[in-house]
């Protein structure tokens, strides 16, 4: 099974307490209502929307236990694997694998921030976590929420190692970046997925080529985004861009508009509202939403969750 044959992985927050400490309780039953009432049987912890470059390895092993012990085997598991040299990536990818994550999402090492990638070390920092075995999967990052955007000359060397990279997740939020993405693996590495990482333009990402998703929209409106991307696979575009019209964009335009950091407080607050966290609180030193944007972020909510009938 590949990775984008999961269709839609949600991107989860991590729910925190008062003092900024994971509230796992919370967490765990965030993650069944993703589950049980938004269909999402696929989820990447320890990234950006679940403030993963917040957290210290233990904490992110820990994260990883928490979705085994409410879901054994039954999900898939990506998590972000966040480090700054090659022997601290060998360990906590060894972890975890240990800890029963299925595939790694490659965060890029802030030394490597910039226009000119060293892509020999970059390359010999991916090679560093083969031996826990597991799936890795490229991440192209938008420099706004403190990541690195790969061009093609930077993935093409990470692409041609034989059975190194599995998957490319692009969250540059730019389109032309995405189709000099897509184009790259399209004609020169067919065998290596595109994931969408743009919450900003989920519709155009699917229908410019995307195999699947990895998304931080997804882990609110996961219920929203799986309908759309199986109206794109299916070929019903005209739905497809009705649905995204009504459903997706009004939301994703506020839960990703500028600054875009503010995601992470947006989605805990928008949780909240609708009952599945108790409390919106975020690990110092991000900050809660602007109360200018409350109003207008959870009018979206309503509107992206108002009952709907799926026809077949």
């Amino acid at each position: 099974m590949t990775i984008a044959s999961h269709k839609v992985i949600a991107s989860v927050a991590l729910p925190m307490a008062a003092n900024g400490d994971p509230d796992f309780v919370a967490f765990r039953r965030y993650l069944r209502w993703l589950a049980d009432e938004q269909g999402i049987t696929a989820f990447a912890i320890n990234a950006d929307t679940g403030e993963g470059a917040h957290l210290d390895n233990p904490e992110r092993l820990r994260t990883a236990d928490a979705v085994r012990e409410e879901f054994g085997d039954t999900v898939y598991l990506v998590s972000g694997l966040i480090a700054t040299h090659d022997r601290a990536a060998k360990q906590l990818a060894s972890d975890l694998a240990t800890a029963g994550t299925d595939a790694l999402l490659m965060f890029t090492p802030p030394a490597f921030a910039g226009t000119t990638v060293s892509t020999d070390a970059l390359v010999g920092y991916y090679s560093a976590t083969r031996e826990a075995g597991l799936p890795l999967i490229a991440f192209s990052l938008m420099a706004d929420v403190g990541g690195v955007t790969l061009t093609p000359d930077t993935l093409a060397p990470l692409c041609a190692v034989p059975d190194l990279i599995a998957a490319v997740k692009d969250a540059s939020f730019d389109a032309r970046a995405y189709v000099r993405t897509r184009d790259l693996l399209t004609q020169s590495f067919p065998n290596v997925e595109l994931l969408t990482g743009c919450d900003n333009f989920i519709l155009e990402s699917y229908i410019l080529g995307a195999h699947g998703s990895l998304l931080g929209f997804a882990g609110l409106a996961g219920a929203a985004t799986l309908r759309l991307h199986d109206l794109v696979h299916a070929g019903r575009i005209a739905e497809a861009i009705r649905w995204d019209a009504e459903r997706i964009a009004p939301l994703a335009s506020v839960m990703y508009g500028e600054p875009i950091r503010d995601n992470r407080s947006r989605l805990k607050e928008a949780l909240v509202h609708l009952g599945v966290i108790d409390a919106a609180h975020l690990r110092a030193p991000l900050r809660p939403v602007a109360e200018a944007d409350r109003e207008r972020m959870l009018a979206a909510v309503d509107r992206t969750f108002a009952p709907f009938e799926v026809t077949a």
